[in-house]
């Protein structure tokens, strides 16, 4: 019997071990060890207006995509539409640690808007920020269907590509800050533009400058990363501290002169749920597509790691022993 046990085990031994390790991502590829990595974020991001006061207030949530287009240290790098990450944000009410003019926000919590509710496959609820990898088309210029939403953008994202990563609040001083009010109000003349379709609708002008420090939360790169980056938080804080991933630079803007403003500043049916998203005062109950897009750097230290046997090469030596004790047995 010990001996039908162990050629059973040596063939299933052999299998394990002698099976191919996992294959590394595209953004696994891009990094390099030891040095500080930095990227160049064009996001496109639907504002909702979640509890349906026509304002961009404490509750309402940002989500949206980032396709990661330039790797500008310590190689430069052109990704090709090959990564991309899915974010969602949510706005804090003022307090004494982050008063006006500043914005700050936190990870999503209402229902049907959080990264795991979003389709991002084991997204810690702390989390903000899923990056993803492989090949797709530019989701920027090229909607997945004539009619799409932002739930459409998303799905192509979780459906096509590698989940590598996800960002968020680990650490007491991790945060995400705008570094001036998000202009809120409609058919404002004074900044020189109509808002005719809600919310955010500017086109070109800045309406704040973005800033982060975040941990990350799930890693499959085969890396590990360093807490080293230097980020303050200007709307308090130490002066100085050190995240895992640092945003910088980024310029929001409104979005509604983009040809796909419609696509994917649509939020209806995001999440499952028909959220009340961008309205006019004269057209109070339409949902009506809103959003905002910035440029920001985002940057991260990764540090190589010494590989381990995998599990299944590890149940493979384990199968290995047992045929030698059945072996030595008979």
């Amino acid at each position: 019997m010990l001996k039908k046990i162990g050629g059973a085990a040596a063939a299933l031994a052999l299998t394990f071990a002698l099976s191919p390790a996992a294959q590394a991502s595209f953004f696994s590829d891009t990094l390099v060890a030891g040095t500080t990595n930095t990227y160049e974020d064009n996001s496109r991001e639907a504002v909702i207006d979640v509890n349906g006061n026509g304002t961009f207030d404490a509750g309402d949530v940002i989500v949206g995509f980032i396709r990661m287009d330039l790797q500008s240290a310590p190689v430069t790098n052109n990704f090709d539409n090959n990564v991309y990450v899915i974010i969602s944000q949510q706005l804090l009410a003022p307090t004494a640690s982050c008063p006006a003019p500043f914005q700050c926000f936190a990870p999503t919590t209402t229902s049907g808007l959080t990264l795991a509710d979003l389709g991002v496959t084991g997204a810690d609820a702390n989390g903000m920020f899923a990056l993803y990898s492989g090949s797709t088309t530019d989701l920027i210029s090229t909607p997945p269907s004539p009619t799409a939403t932002m739930q459409d953008y998303l799905n192509t994202i979780t459906s096509d590509l590698t989940l590598d990563l996800v960002a968020g609040f680990q650490d007491p001083e991790d945060f995400l800050t705008a570094t001036a009010f998000i202009h809120v109000t409609f058919d404002d003349a004074s900044i020189g533009t109509t808002c005719t379709t809600g919310l955010l609708c500017l086109e070109t002008q800045t309406i704040a400058a973005v800033q982060g420090g975040l941990s990350i939360l799930q890693n499959n790169t085969g890396f590990t990363f360093a807490d080293s980056l230097p980020s303050t938080n200007p709307a308090g804080g130490s002066p100085l501290d050190l995240f895992q991933i640092a945003i910088t630079g980024g310029n929001a803007t409104g979005a509604s002169d983009d040809p796909n403003f419609n696509n994917f500043g649509d939020a209806t049916g995001l999440g499952g749920s028909n959220w009340t998203q961008c309205h006019t005062t004269a057209a109070p109950d339409v949902n009506l597509p809103c959003g905002v897009r910035d440029n920001a750097d985002f940057s991260v230290v990764p540090t190589a790691t010494v590989a381990e046997p995998a599990p299944l090469a590890l149940l493979g030596i384990s199968l290995l022993a047992l045929v030698g004790f059945g072996r030595r047995r008979n």
